[in-house]
C-alpha cells in the first residue's frame, strides 16, 4: 500500500497512515513528457536498507553491527549532507552540480536525493533499522516551489561515516509543472534543495544545496 508523501510501500505501517504532505505535495501530473526519462523510478537511488546477509537479525542493515555508535549516535554534533546513493555508497552534490529532473515515483517531477547524517540515531534499534522523518523542499531563487514530508529507515554506513537515508525525491508542486513548457523551463535553472531530518529521539539535522536542473528530451 502506498501512502501520500511516501516513495514506495511504507516500511513502518504503524507510522505512515497519520503522515500527510504539507505545502506543495507532489501528486500525479499528467504530461506528455516529450522524451523525459525516469519512468516511475528514482534514477538509481538505492534503498536506505541494503540487503542483509544470512544469519542477521531482522533489523540488520547489512553494514555490520555499528548502529548507535560514533557518527550513528548522538556522540557527535548533528549534521546532514545532500547527494546521491548508488550501491550503498554516498556522493554529496557539489554546488551547482547538474542533476536530472526525473518522474517521481509518487507522481510529478523532482530531483533524486539521498541524505548522509552524522549525530542522528542510525542502524539497528530495538525494533529494527531506526526510522527517520524528513522534510524536503525545492525552489528556484527565493521561491519555495514544493515541500512535503517523507521518511524511511536510516541505515548506518559505519561509526565514522554516519547514517544514510536514500530513495527520496524533492518534488515540484504540480502547479509549478503543469505543461511540457513548464517542464522544459526547468532545464538549466538553478534550484535549492533543502532537507530537515529528524531521528527517533527528535534530534534534527538540516542541509541545503544548490543544483542545476537538467531536463532530458
Amino acid at each position: 500500500m502506498r501512502y501520500p508523501g511516501f516513495v514506495g510501500a511504507c516500511p513502518r505501517p504503524d507510522r505512515c497512515p497519520g503522515r500527510r504532505p504539507v505545502v506543495g505535495v507532489v501528486v500525479a501530473v499528467v504530461l506528455a513528457a516529450g522524451g523525459c526519462t525516469g519512468g516511475g523510478g528514482d534514477g538509481g537511488e538505492t534503498s536506505g536498507r541494503p540487503p542483509t546477509t544470512g544469519g542477521n537479525s531482522a533489523g540488520d542493515t547489512g553494514w555490520g553491527d555499528t548502529g548507535g555508535i560514533g557518527a550513528c549516535s548522538h556522540d557527535v554534533a548533528p549534521s546532514a549532507e545532500i547527494g546521491r546513493s548508488i550501491g550503498g555508497g554516498f556522493t554529496p552534490y557539489a554546488p551547482g552540480q547538474a542533476v536530472e529532473v526525473l518522474v517521481a515515483p509518487q507522481g510529478g517531477f523532482g530531483v533524486p536525493v539521498s541524505v548522509r547524517t552524522r549525530g542522528l540515531l542510525a542502524g539497528d534499534g530495538p525494533s529494527g533499522t531506526r526510522w527517520a522523518d524528513v522534510e524536503l523542499s525545492i525552489g528556484r531563487g527565493a521561491a519555495n516551489e514544493g515541500t512535503f514530508f517523507d521518511g524511511g529507515p536510516l541505515g548506518c554506513m559505519g561509526s565514522d561515516d554516519g547514517g544514510l537515508l536514500s530513495g527520496l525525491v524533492a518534488g515540484f508542486d504540480p502547479d509549478v509543472v503543469q505543461t511540457n513548457e513548464d517542464l522544459l523551463a526547468l532545464d538549466g535553472a538553478q534550484a535549492t534543495v533543502r532537507v530537515v531530518v529528524r531521528d527517533e529521539d527528535g534530534v534534527t539535522a538540516e542541509a541545503s544545496q544548490v543544483v542545476t536542473l537538467m531536463v532530458s528530451g
